[in-house]
């Protein structure tokens, strides 16, 4: 970090020394990765589904050609562990946040297609539509908002205002893995899946 005069008053690092690092295990020796798991069993968390319910899993997607919504997620799975092209370590995952990937691949898709309208049903200009004014910016927004509609790797993609309505996962562990129990459709009814979630896990919240 340097000073208005730009001389150099300190170092900031984003990124804690090696030595910095340990396990919660040293801090708090109660807490071991038994314990933990355990106490995670029975969790239940409520998210996006992020991809189209089973019905729809193979049909073609409106953005990606050649590929369904399964094959696509298997397609960017692939990638993101070996990278791309397939072998360059500079920018594969290790850790990727699998929950959010169909909905970044249909939120370029959203913006193709409503750039595909711009030009071809509009009749704007690419440079036009690189550099909107508020015309062009007002009918981007209303064609997206309103019209864009189409089948995506994460569901239908399909607006309501700012909002855009689809299916939630209820997800609950089970003997340490996270297993699907139930679907909250958006008009708020809910399918589960056998017998849905459990309590058999729960217990009174420990005493501080």
């Amino acid at each position: 970090i340097k000073d208005k005069d730009g001389v150099l008053v300190g170092v900031y690092s984003i990124q804690l020394p090696p030595e910095f690092e340990r396990s919660i295990e040293e801090l708090q020796p109660e807490c071991d990765l038994q314990a933990i798991a355990e106490a995670f069993e029975g969790a239940v968390n409520v998210a996006g589904l992020g991809r189209p319910a089973d019905a729809d899993l193979e049909k073609p997607l409106g953005c990606f050609k050649g590929h369904s919504a399964k094959s696509l997620s298997s397609l960017i799975d692939d990638t993101l562990r070996t990278g791309y092209p397939a072998g360059n370590t500079a920018n594969s995952v290790a850790d990727p946040y699998y929950d959010i990937k169909s909905h970044a691949v249909d939120a370029t898709c959203a913006i193709a297609k409503t750039v595909e309208h711009l030009y071809k049903t509009k009749g704007y200009s690419i440079q036009q539509i690189q550099k909107p004014n508020v015309q062009v910016y007002t009918e981007f927004k209303r064609y997206m908002k309103n019209e864009l509609d189409f089948r995506g790797a994460s569901g239908r993609v399909k607006f309501s205002g700012n909002n855009r309505p689809n299916a939630l996962s209820v997800k609950q562990v089970l003997q340490g893995k996270e297993v699907d129990v139930g679907l909250v459709h958006p008009n708020g009814t809910i399918s589960w899946i056998g017998n849905g979630t459990t309590n058999a896990f729960w217990a009174e919240e420990p005493e501080d």
